[in-house]
């Protein structure tokens, strides 16, 4: 009896029920009003589900749904490019969106009319297409081809194409690969998780004890009462038993859930991009990238770009060549379900035959709801692509995360 009745809870546990609210009704079976008053205990209003098993299984599903709820909740590119002019952004992320993001830049506080618009798509959401799977359905996202597949990520948009031509009023075409390489954060083989794996197990055991320590004494209890069920006289009785054992594991396991999942969202992350803009007029350019992210605190994180910079110009001769390196950090503050952003960042260019390229960004995102984002940033450079002058330049504009919506409107996450 014992063990059902853990397995039974353990599942509860890690997949909280709703609180009751003391609506565990007597009489009932011992193991079913032990399981039900624990619910109540650990519960914190969170949405229900149901599982059960061995430890091993219920750690394993645990710790699957914690991987699913940091990838749901760390931030991921969904603005365009930093190689559009009219980007928010100046320096990329590693990761992109499970399956589409759309963003569109205006020009906001500059001269120019033209603005950005970008759409990233990932490899995976092509392959469901392609299935004719719902990629959201839990069993089909979880599976490690389909794992693979979000890794890899292709961008394609327009963005103005003044900045090294006189044509204006035209486009420039953005055209994006990513790859993702390390994944410290939501690879569930990574050290972080079979970190938290091992503390999982050995709490559910604990907490197991406790159960059955409570079980057992509540079986005495009843027997003692000639009774093959408790009925509601018994429920103080019960109910001092439980403050008895005091049940601090099941209390310190629920506690340490939020835990375990600030530490995985710190993990580290590196990804490579290949990035063009191809402009009808004037000097195309090609970005080779190197992209790491890093959680920092619970609340910062540090994004760094390196690149290789090529502008191929028609004329003979004038083509540039040079490095990039771009860094910015974030401070999250608000509701972690609705957070606004703020953003520091700095960037330094240096291309042959031109003078180095200096710029500081501040940016503010603000989360509309879940899955549609509103950024405003102020650039600084030290000279602008045209005149060796230094510029400021305003841009605001949407985002929009189509999986983080598609979850908003269905219910379905991916891999819970």
């Amino acid at each position: 009896m014992r063990y059902y009745c853990f397995s039974l809870f353990a599942a509860c546990f890690l997949f909280p029920a709703l609180s009751f609210a003391q609506n565990c009704k007597l009489p009932d079976e011992l193991a079913h009003y032990i399981n039900c008053r624990a619910e109540e205990i650990t519960a914190q209003n969170q949405s229900a589900g149901t599982a059960k098993g061995s430890t091993e299984t219920t750690t394993k599903k645990s710790i699957d749904k914690l991987q699913s709820a940091v990838s749901q909740n760390q931030r991921k590119q969904t603005e365009s490019s930093s190689l559009a002019d009219n980007s928010t952004t100046m320096t990329d992320r590693s990761s992109a969106p499970d399956l589409l993001s759309l963003a569109l830049n205006l020009a906001g506080a500059t001269s120019d009319p033209n603005d950005a618009t970008v759409a990233t798509v990932n490899l995976y959401s092509l392959a469901a297409t392609l299935q004719q799977k719902d990629p959201l359905e839990p069993e089909f996202y979880n599976q490690s081809l389909n794992h693979t597949l979000r890794k890899v990520s292709f961008t394609l948009g327009q963005d103005s194409a003044d900045a090294t031509s006189s044509s204006p009023g035209q486009h420039a075409s953005i055209y994006g690969v990513k790859v993702a390489v390390v994944d410290r954060r939501t690879e569930l083989d990574s050290p972080i998780f079979k970190k938290i794996a091992d503390q999982v197990r050995n709490a559910l055991g604990l907490a197991g004890a406790d159960i059955g320590k409570i079980n057992d004494a509540a079986h005495n209890l009843i027997k003692k009462e000639n009774k093959t069920q408790p009925d509601e006289s018994d429920r103080v009785a019960i109910e001092q038993l439980f403050d008895a054992v005091a049940v601090s594991h099941l209390l310190t396991l629920q506690n340490n859930l939020d835990d375990w999942q600030a530490q995985a969202e710190k993990g580290a992350q590196l990804s490579f991009s290949f990035q063009s803009k191809l402009r009808p007029v004037g000097a195309d350019e090609y970005r080779l990238e190197a992209i790491f992210d890093k959680g920092l605190t619970n609340r910062w994180s540090a994004d760094t770009n390196a690149s290789f910079e090529y502008c191929n110009f028609r004329q003979i001769g004038l083509d540039q060549r040079g490095g990039r390196i771009s860094q910015q950090f974030e401070y999250h503050f608000g509701a972690a379900s609705k957070p606004t952003v703020l953003t520091f960042a700095g960037d330094g260019t240096w291309m042959t035959k031109v003078n180095p390229t200096y710029k500081g960004q501040f940016k503010l995102t603000f989360t509309l709801m879940k899955g549609i984002e509103f950024p405003l940033s102020a650039t600084y450079a030290s000279r602008t692509d045209l005149i060796n002058e230094s510029d400021i330049s305003g841009h605001f504009g949407f985002t929009f995360d189509v999986a983080k919506l598609a979850q908003l409107f269905t219910g379905k996450s991916g891999g819970n």
